[in-house]
């Protein structure tokens, strides 16, 4: 039997599932920074926690000559990031760091903050790394920093070495397994790879894994404040993506990379485009895209709209940063598991201002989505959930009516229009909730979903039912889902890899 085909058999009896709660949420904030008073717990729905968020923004910088051409301006999306940490942690701030640079977290027992960012490592620690580096697709340097022998792996880049603000330059990083995971996947590989005839004892194999189980349970890291961490975030001029997790299962994310996709100005500026973050949670890949396509209500508009989408799709890509068992890690969008795509889409109504207002009026919203422009075209194969809630654009900002409604002279009048959506393509997806929430700090509307999300993941149960060499174990792969917060932070510390 060939070394690939044991390594598939050997998964299929590994392999369990459990159901996670992701919600992504999406928001056009046209330039504004968070005020103090402003209360974004409607729009995270914190009276029901998830797992997993991501949250996705646009504009998050005035779209100006200096934001686009020039520095980029980290320090709204910073206030933003500390708001997110308020809320989903209560009084918990993170540190002040870069949100527009690759943050990212692993196993450390001595995190004291509910930001466990690489950006807090001292001077004396960066000096006992050794660095490698090559170029991304999009043209980011990845650095890949390893610890000597015996200590955790940590990522840092380049400019965070001479610690400078990392919003001024910060390069996209990618950082490997965490050493868990990695001495799981080094039982695994030795036992697959090392004999030429791709014979495995699986027995051995499970002994060896259970004894890794074992090391990793112990080597829990200790309790400390807020339940949410950043696992990483990323601005490219005015679009922001930033992704939060439950701290017992943070280490459990590895795998972690970022891929930038300009589509602005002369097709490379920042100002249109995408941030895509790729990661795996346990055995699972997921990618979510983060975009803001190019305006306008124009006949004509939406094909540079699909031409967007088109060179997100085709020039997004991660980089294979380390060895690994898992050959399939994936390196495009589509290669993922699991792929959600959040943002500001810009796809309007193919029906005439004085229309579309009637048909709002009478709220007949199934006549309004028979003329959206997003139906179909690029995004075919990609699912949406039903729709029940008005057009997220434009309205007047602080006031509920939309763009055009008001008798003021010069005032600005754009079709109101379903701009900011939630997408997903695969299977194991499945979307529970789709909604927009009222804030009335911009001229867009926020919009949110919650994913249920089957996860596939290694425990002691799933290791005893290995093959043995004498025959065949029937056991058949496990779903668990539990419906409490509790009862979710409690599977965390039974699940190993």
């Amino acid at each position: 039997m060939s070394t690939e085909c044991l390594s598939k058999k050997l998964w299929m009896h590994l392999l369990d599932i459990h159901d996670y709660q992701i919600f992504v949420g999406t928001w056009n904030v046209a330039g504004n920074p968070p005020l103090n008073d402003l209360d974004v717990e409607q729009w995270l729905n914190v009276k029901e926690l998830a797992d997993v968020y991501v949250l996705g923004f646009q504009e998050i910088v005035p779209l100006n000559a200096g934001n686009v051409f020039g520095a980029e301006d980290g320090g709204p999306a910073t206030k933003w990031e500390q708001l997110i940490c308020r809320s989903l942690n209560g009084t918990i701030r993170p540190s002040v760091s870069a949100p527009s640079s690759f943050e990212a977290t692993n196993v450390c027992k001595t995190a004291k903050h509910a930001d466990l960012s690489v950006a807090e490592t001292t001077a004396s620690k960066v000096q006992e790394c050794s660095t490698t580096s090559h170029q991304a697709n999009n043209n980011e340097e990845i650095i890949i920093v390893k610890r000597k022998p015996g200590r955790h792996k940590k990522v840092l880049s380049a400019c965070e070495q001479d610690f400078t603000p990392l919003y001024k330059m910060g390069p996209a990083v990618a950082y490997e397994e965490p050493e868990t995971v990695d001495e799981v996947s080094k039982a695994l590989e030795l036992r697959l790879l090392e004999n030429a005839n791709g014979v495995c004892d699986e027995e051995i194999l499970a002994k060896s894994l259970l004894s890794t189980s074992q090391d990793v349970q112990e080597s829990d890291p200790e309790p400390v404040e807020g339940k949410y961490v950043r696992i990483i975030s990323k601005q490219m001029a005015g679009i922001f993506l930033t992704v939060w997790v439950r701290r017992d299962l943070h280490c459990h994310v590895h795998n972690v990379k970022v891929s930038c996709v300009g589509c602005g100005l002369m097709g490379y500026y920042g100002n249109k485009g995408s941030v895509a973050v790729s990661l795996c949670i346990h055995r699972t890949s997921f990618c979510f895209i983060c975009s803001h396509l190019t305006a306008g209500d124009k006949e004509g508009n939406e094909l540079r709209r699909n031409v967007d989408v088109s060179d997100i799709l085709r020039r997004t890509s991660f980089s294979r940063s380390s060895k690994t068992i898992w050959v399939d890690l994936p390196q495009t969008i589509l290669e993922h598991d699991r792929i959600i795509w959040l943002g500001d889409l810009n796809y309007r109504l193919t029906v005439s201002d004085s229309e579309t207002r009637k048909l709002l009026a009478k709220m007949n919203l199934d006549a309004l989505l028979e003329k959206d422009q997003r139906a179909g075209r690029v995004f075919e194969g990609w699912q949406e959930g039903p729709i029940f809630f008005a057009p997220t654009y434009k309205y007047n900002i602080n006031s509920t009516g939309y763009s055009g409604e008001s008798s003021r002279p010069g005032a600005m009048r754009r079709t109101p229009a379903w701009c900011d959506r939630i997408l997903w393509f695969g299977e194991g997806l499945k979307q529970i909730s789709y909604k927009r929430s009222e804030s009335m700090l911009s001229d867009h509307r926020p919009v949110s979903a919650m994913f249920l999300v089957d996860v596939k993941f290694i425990t002691g149960q799933s290791i005893k039912r290995l093959p043995s060499v004498s025959g065949e174990n029937t056991a058949k792969p496990v779903r668990t889902r539990w419906p409490s917060f509790d009862s979710r932070e409690q599977h965390h510390k039974d699940a190993f890899w």
